[in-house]
């Protein structure tokens, strides 16, 4: 997703202005333990096959904590992020280890920090990054069991909030005709609420 975004604001209007416009009409994002500065990947890796899931392992190294391609898509998405509002939520708890059991894989490990704090947070200071711990582990903090949940109220809080200050500014923002707004939102899918 912040590889999209910056990829929008760096492409030329006139050759892809469908592209264009993406982060014309991205005021806000929201991040659920996104690991900007890479994540423990080895308890991943571990469950896959490298023969039969080559690119999925590709893929799960390309976001390790060493990755030069994460550190320098994050210099480039901290540039166009300045002008945004975001919400950065970070697990506060450890998660399990995923192993191998008689039914398959299942976290039932050691605990573990799968994303660290550092890597959870953009570090862009108040006026443009919230940071808010969540009471829940990598697996869990976006698997919300009520509208109580401190998680999705914050969520529904910063989107109301959003709406309000895109409604005040977009005249000022986009000349172009409307878009509709649009929320980045990185997150696994979850059941409904």
């Amino acid at each position: 997703m912040v590889k999209s975004l910056v990829r929008s604001k760096e492409c030329n209007p006139h050759d892809d202005p469908g592209v264009y416009s993406i982060h014309q009409a991205t005021y806000g994002v929201i991040f659920y333990g996104t690991s900007h500065r890479g994540f423990l990947v080895d308890d991943i890796l571990s469950v896959l096959d490298p023969e039969e899931h080559s690119d999925k392992a590709k893929l799960f190294n390309s976001i390790n904590k060493s990755s030069d391609l994460l550190h320098s898509e994050l210099e480039r998405f901290v540039d166009f992020a300045m002008q945004l509002r975001i919400i950065s939520f970070y697990e506060r708890f450890k998660t399990r280890r995923l192993v191998q059991g008689k039914n398959g894989f299942a976290r039932t490990g050691e605990y573990i920090t799968t994303v660290d704090t550092d890597s959870a947070l953009l570090h862009l200071g108040a006026a443009v990054e919230k940071k808010i711990p969540v009471d829940a582990d990598h697996t869990e903090i976006v698997k919300f069991k009520n509208r109580q949940n401190q998680a999705y109220s914050s969520t529904a809080e910063f989107e109301r909030d959003l709406k309000i200050r895109t409604s005040m500014s977009s005249a000022v923002r986009d000349s172009s005709p409307s878009l509709g707004m649009h929320f980045a939102v990185a997150l696994k899918p979850q059941k409904d609420v």
